[in-house]
């Protein structure tokens, strides 16, 4: 199993007809050190700020790759609950590949959702 994000939605044609690109991206923990100083706590905030402003300015790509690109129709973006940008879902690998949306719900339990894809 492995935790994926929603990234990137796009509109594109699919088999003649008007579809959407989905791309699902591994959520890896973060590495920040908890036990630092002041000052190296003070440089990884620097940096992190830094990097997030080259990449929103298109002048470094993003961390981390697609896991998952999915080309549907727009019938079929709909039967998969239409996902949105930072959804999570588990990536599934179990006889077949299986999306299971995880959720919050009121009681703060996460909750899951199986879209299978066969």
């Amino acid at each position: 199993m492995v935790r994926v994000k929603v990234t990137f939605i796009g509109s594109i044609e699919v088999e003649g007809e008007p579809g959407v690109r989905v791309d699902f991206t591994s959520i890896a923990p973060s590495g920040m050190i908890e036990k630092s100083s002041e000052d190296v706590l003070y440089t990884q905030q620097m940096v992190r700020g830094l990097l997030s402003g080259l990449q929103q300015a298109g002048l470094m790509p993003k961390y981390g790759s697609p896991r998952l690109i999915v080309y549907l129709t727009e019938s079929e973006y709909k039967a998969l609950g239409s996902p949105q940008i930072n959804q999570i879902y588990d990536l599934v690998f179990d006889k077949g590949i299986r999306l299971e949306k995880v959720s919050k719900e009121a009681g703060g339990s996460p909750s899951s959702q199986q879209l299978p894809l066969d």
